[in-house]
């Protein structure tokens, strides 16, 4: 018991010292590159929330310096293609590039207005960490009637059979599904908070929980515990408890900014519209990967291209019809299109019936919308000039000109191998010489913080780290296929942290 208490009391201390928050504070520099620069937090980020390839996988010195110099040939190349080229010039990579903008200034509004002003004290941490390996086996059903889901009283939950009556009551056929829900599963927050709030009971009845405007109804049937022995993993779970009650916090503060600024804003669509770009978007979102690759579905598969071809010209005719209006603004099926190619549709639901496409579709429309108004805020306090989100924006769009640039340099070349089967072949007899050569022309224009790159550790697993519900889901572009080179023969060394901190000037010496 004596163990017990010091590891959770050294859980505590570690989760108060070191928790992080997004502050708009300078970041320790690693590298910089003319006017670009890398962080510690960002060579962390592009190693760690993606697969490196095999060349520099493991945490061994040499292939740490391969991270680093794969990261500095990016930049390299990036200032090679330039601001002005195919790429800067295309109208969908400049959309795209804005969405990202726009996504990581609502992420920064997130944390300004929500995160960094709720907190979760130690004890809230230590209720829910009793429960955080627990996961459940329920029986579950919804049902949309909101004045049959409010008469349901806490008597009614204790009476045996009440949960199965009820079930067949709101006229659902068949056996009452069934399914797991752990802790750590990403699921609503009401869900959530009435499962692992407290301690519940094998046969006992959940509900009626309001899910969006629906009533949920559960039963517990068993779970099973995923109990935690080491000091290491006691203080990766508590963590994650506490990280998780933070952000469950700061969604619920957040929903409150929401409904603030939304209020008395209404959206009213054109039937006519609606009805036209559904069906289009539906065949779109519709067709599973295994639907495509399955043999039997290529006859059905032809017939939608064909529906989808005739849908197209229909969606032509009236492109400049409105579409929805809100807030005495009337947005065309155009302007709406245009829209989606900076703020893609991300729909609630992963599994969704061509019954259900409709108000699915309509809840993705209004969830781009409520998007459109809190990027206005995110403007309207200047966030695009954070550093956040001008490292966040830099980072993605210097990935896409290296790529841009690899390819090009390959074209010009007369490089004929297919790069994503031969790339390590590539890199080896042609990339390897290139990234030699920017090296060197840019020799004067690069310095390394040496300090900051030693004290560095990187894991050995493979993760590709992705943020579920937004319309730019990955955390960080692919890691970058340029060297295999591990020398740093070439550049400047900062002469200690602190001048890695600072934006402009810093003292350097020859590597």
């Amino acid at each position: 018991m004596r163990i017990f208490i010091f590891l959770f009391m050294s859980v505590i201390f570690i989760n108060l010292s070191c928790k992080s928050t997004l502050k708009e504070n300078p970041e320790e520099t690693i590298v910089r590159v003319g006017d670009r620069t890398i962080s510690v937090n960002e060579f962390i980020e592009r190693a760690e929330y993606t697969i490196r390839p095999v060349y520099c996988r493991l945490n061994f010195p040499l292939q740490k310096k391969i991270v680093l110099n794969s990261l500095i040939a990016e930049k390299l190349f990036a200032l090679e293609a330039g601001e002005n080229n195919a790429l800067t010039e295309d109208k969908n990579f400049n959309a795209m590039m804005q969405g990202i903008r726009e996504q990581a200034m609502r992420q920064f509004l997130f944390y300004q207005e929500a995160y960094n002003k709720v907190s979760v004290d130690s004890s809230e941490t230590y209720k829910t960490y009793q429960l955080a390996g627990r996961e459940y086996d329920i029986s579950y059903y919804s049902f949309p009637d909101t004045a049959f889901g409010e008469e349901i009283t806490g008597d009614d939950l204790k009476q045996n059979g009440f949960f199965e009556e009820l079930y067949y009551k709101t006229g659902a056929l068949g056996k009452i599904p069934e399914r797991k829900v752990a802790w750590k599963d990403d699921e609503n927050i009401a869900i959530h908070e009435a499962l692992f709030s407290k301690k519940l009971q094998k046969g006992q009845v959940i509900g009626p929980v309001r899910v969006d405007d629906r009533y949920m109804m559960m039963k517990i049937n068993g779970w099973k515990d995923q109990r935690v022995m080491t000091d290491s993993e006691i203080r990766l779970r508590w963590n994650d408890v506490d990280e998780k009650l933070h952000r469950i916090k700061a969604t619920k503060v957040w929903n409150n900014y929401i409904s603030s600024v939304m209020r008395g804003k209404k959206v009213k669509f054109s039937e006519d519209a609606f009805r036209v770009l559904e069906k289009f978007y539906a065949q779109m979102y519709l067709i599973s990967l295994k639907e495509k690759k399955d043999e039997v579905m290529k006859e059905q598969l032809g017939k939608d291209v064909e529906e989808r071809k005739i849908d197209r010209a229909e969606l032509d005719d009236i492109r400049d019809h409105p579409f929805f209006e809100i807030d005495g603004q009337v947005y065309t099926v155009n302007q709406f299109i245009e829209e989606l190619r900076i703020r893609p549709l991300v729909f609630r639901e992963n599994n969704i019936s061509r019954k259900e496409f409709p108000k699915q579709f309509k809840l993705a429309v209004v969830d781009m919308i409520t998007d459109k108004y809190m990027t206005e805020e995110a403007y309207n306090k200047g966030l695009e000039n954070t550093n956040y989100v001008k490292r966040k924006v830099g980072m993605w769009k210097d990935s896409y000109l290296a790529k841009f640039e690899r390819e090009k340099y390959l074209k010009d070349i007369a490089e004929k191998r297919n790069f994503s089967v031969d790339y390590l072949k590539i890199i080896e007899e042609k990339l390897n010489p290139y990234v030699d050569k920017l090296q060197k022309k840019y020799s004067d224009q690069i310095e390394i913080n040496i300090d900051a790159f030693d004290r560095i550790g990187l894991t050995r697993i493979d993760l590709v780290a992705q943020q579920p519900g937004l319309p730019f889901p990955a955390v960080v572009p692919p890691f970058p296929l340029l060297t295999t080179d591990y020398r740093f023969d070439y550049g400047s060394m900062m002469t200690d942290s602190t001048s890695a901190i600072v934006e402009n000037d810093s003292t350097a010496k020859k590597l």
